[in-house]
């Protein structure tokens, strides 16, 4: 399965991204039971360098069994940026289901 892209609003260097709240996580049509389930996000710059990076209990939060919220961050470089939510569930499967791209701006005021 081809990861979900959302596309987020273009920052300023510096600024807050707003949380992101993922509802409902489903596959093939049922939801999915994320609460032994390893979640883990990366941001990374065109050179592929680590911007940030957060984990369930550590910048993303289950809701229930099967929503999480990636809270508010904060990158402090500009370009353009790409990030992914990984899910490793205790069997070992992983799977890749949301794909981000942004793009941090200079800010003008400092």
């Amino acid at each position: 399965m081809k990861p979900f892209e959302f596309t987020i609003s273009d920052v300023l260097k510096g600024d807050t991204i707003n949380a992101i709240t993922i509802n409902d996580i489903q596959q093939d049509e049922t939801p999915v039971d994320l609460s032994n389930v390893n979640i883990k996000m990366h941001v990374r710059n065109a050179g592929d360098t680590l911007m940030y990076s957060a984990e369930k209990g550590n910048g993303i939060t289950l809701n229930g069994i099967n929503s999480i919220t990636v809270e508010p961050f904060i990158v402090k470089n500009v370009g353009l940026m790409k990030a992914d939510i990984q899910f490793t569930f205790p069997d070992g499967v992983v799977r890749t289901w949301f794909y981000y791209t942004f793009k941090v701006c200079k800010d003008l005021t400092q």
